[in-house]
């Protein structure tokens, strides 16, 4: 499959609001982004990248604010299509303020057609579309600027493809009678990050293996997370992964010694 786009890129109050107006027409905006986040909680936006056809708006966030238009977009209006959303979303609530919505998650829609949940865009695209993404620039520095013609082409890959594999999936997925199974699953995935620092638990998709009392002590231990990694400026990770913080609440863990054994559990969480 070859595909045709042309770039345009914005580093301007006007040249956002032209790519809105084009934008805010569509019924669907495929979506991504492109950020720094290796040492600290926050990501730092470096670039978004819109199409909802045959022009790619390449955003630079650190040129231009988001605008009420822009915000309203993100916010409402077309449905957004993200591939493995979680980061996106936290970059582009730091730029617009907004929670996108409404949204799909065509690595989410892909796993309700009994794929791997975990599925990387590059093997969906080669899945979907036969086409071999090029894999360079993963680890580019995207604050530079100028960015190279390899960088312009990598973000503009990363959603041209969308539109196409979102209709083969859409209509797959009416035909199996789950499309409102994965409305709900976004939706509430959106509201979810929404929510703050006491609904990231809602985020892990292996929540229904927990009984409510396990549920609340998951969504304690992750709410506590988020207070000390937004307090210190770190990545989730670096303190404690989702994965030590799922097993504890499953353990339950009734002293420090069940809780020091528990894989993952280091002695400065103990």
């Amino acid at each position: 499959m070859s595909v045709d786009y042309s770039l345009c890129w914005v580093d301007t109050p006007e040249g956002l609001q032209a790519a809105y107006e084009v934008l805010a027409e569509a019924d669907v905006v495929a979506l991504d982004t492109e950020f720094f986040r290796e040492t600290t909680f926050f990501p730092v936006p470096a670039l978004i990248q819109l199409t909802a056809g045959d022009t790619v708006y390449l955003i630079d966030p650190q040129a231009v604010a988001a605008s009420a238009d822009f915000q309203r977009l993100l916010g409402g209006g077309p449905l957004k299509l993200i591939h493995a959303c979680g980061e996106d979303l936290d970059v582009l609530s730091l730029w617009a303020g907004v929670t996108v919505a409404p949204l799909i998650d065509t690595q989410i829609a892909e796993s309700f057609l009994g794929s791997d949940p975990a599925i990387g865009y590059r093997r969906l695209v080669a899945r979907r579309c036969d086409v071999d993404l090029p894999k360079e620039e993963t680890r580019s520095n995207w604050l530079e600027r100028p960015l190279t013609p390899a960088q312009l082409e990598y973000a503009a890959l990363d959603v041209v493809f969308l539109p196409t594999i979102w209709e083969q999936q859409h209509r797959e997925l009416v035909e199996l009678g789950r499309g409102e199974w994965l409305e709900e699953e976004c939706a509430a995935l959106s509201r979810g990050h929404e929510g703050g620092a006491d609904q990231w638990y809602a985020r892990h998709r292996q929540l229904w293996r927990l009984n409510p009392r396990q549920i609340e002590a998951y969504r304690e231990l992750t709410a506590w997370r988020e207070v000390e990694i937004r307090r210190r400026d770190l990545p989730r990770g670096w303190l404690v992964k989702d994965a030590v913080l799922f097993a504890v609440a499953e353990a339950m863990p009734q002293n420090r010694y069940e809780l020091a054994a528990i894989e993952g559990v280091t002695p400065s969480l103990v």
